[in-house]
């Protein structure tokens, strides 16, 4: 007699009340871990959140992202590109957990510079109220690729990692179940 496990069965999850949906936030802040930069923004977010069940991946994918910002300094700054796609990884009742990945955010400063922001965002969780959480990652993953440019003002540097923080509503709102 062989002994083994079974392989656990995959969560899936369901979108419901799907479609376009904009998502308004007031508090996006974006952290330089290394240098302690910090840009505080507001705007919109649009995403499609197809209808369907499925194993988790992609269920929302970024239409667009427009925000304007301040940072620490009081420079304006602002934020274009893609928060990405969001990849459930637990359900709870009423809300699912899970990552944003594809992350690729343009950001400028002043005017005076561009930098770019890519990876992925963790510790992300979607209430079916239609609020969107990011919380800071303890160990981010989003980060400034090599090559980008002369450092942005000696704010954000090549190489550095950043952490994001914000809380985005979405109207309408969408759900997300798994069964």
């Amino acid at each position: 007699m062989a002994l083994g496990s079974s392989p656990a069965a995959a969560t899936t999850f369901t979108v419901t009340n799907g479609g376009d949906s904009t998502g308004t936030t007031s508090n996006l802040t974006l952290t330089d871990v290394d240098t302690g930069a910090r840009i505080m923004c507001h705007g919109t977010w649009s995403v499609d959140a197809p209808d369907g069940t499925g194993p988790g991946t992609d269920l929302f994918a970024t239409t667009g992202l427009a925000l304007s910002c301040t940072t620490a300094l009081n420079l304006t700054a602002s934020v274009s590109g893609t928060l990405g796609f969001f990849n459930a990884s637990w359900p709870g009742n009423g809300f699912t957990t899970g990552t944003l990945t594809g992350t690729d955010l343009v950001v400028n400063i002043a005017g005076a510079c561009t930098t770019r922001m890519r990876g992925e965002l963790d510790n992300v969780t979607y209430d079916n109220s239609g609020a969107l959480t990011i919380d800071t990652d303890a160990t981010p993953k989003l980060t400034i690729p090599t090559g980008t440019g002369s450092g942005c003002l000696g704010l954000f540097l090549a190489g550095d990692w950043i952490t994001a923080q914000a809380t985005f509503t979405f109207s309408p709102a969408f759900q997300i179940s798994s069964p």
